[in-house]
């Protein structure tokens, strides 16, 4: 991993992160703070550009890791009595469900989907 100030970081035990900044002709690069829940205040920290905190690269609590974005979905999904239908159509309401379904539907099922994103890929 190679950190950006794009993204969203929190240390390996949980705390929040922000970068302020990324010096890459440093050894410890990533200038930024994490939020300590247990004092409620903000360390001040650098990393190395790959996330870690110690220059051994040893796992550390406080090492950064990457917070990708959540994709939270509900979906209405039509079944029909073939089981061996190799696709499957989502709808993003029950009526959408509804109006796409054919007279031999047996049951529309919704579900809700929280997942991160790239999940499965």
């Amino acid at each position: 991993m190679i950190v950006s100030i794009d993204k969203t970081y929190k240390t390996r035990c949980g705390y929040d992160v922000k970068i302020y900044a990324i010096y890459e002709n440093q050894t410890n690069g990533v200038h930024g703070a994490y939020f300590e829940k247990g004092y409620d205040r903000w360390c001040a920290n650098t990393w190395k550009l790959n996330g870690s905190h110690l220059v051994s690269d040893r796992e550390n609590d406080i090492d950064l890791v990457e917070v990708k974005p959540r994709i939270k979905r509900t979906y209405w999904i039509n079944l029909y009595p073939n089981p061996n239908i190799d696709y499957v159509m989502a709808h993003s309401s029950k009526a959408k469900a509804d109006n796409a379904a054919s007279s031999d539907r047996i049951a529309c099922v919704k579900r809700e989907i929280d997942c991160e994103e790239g999940e499965g890929l």
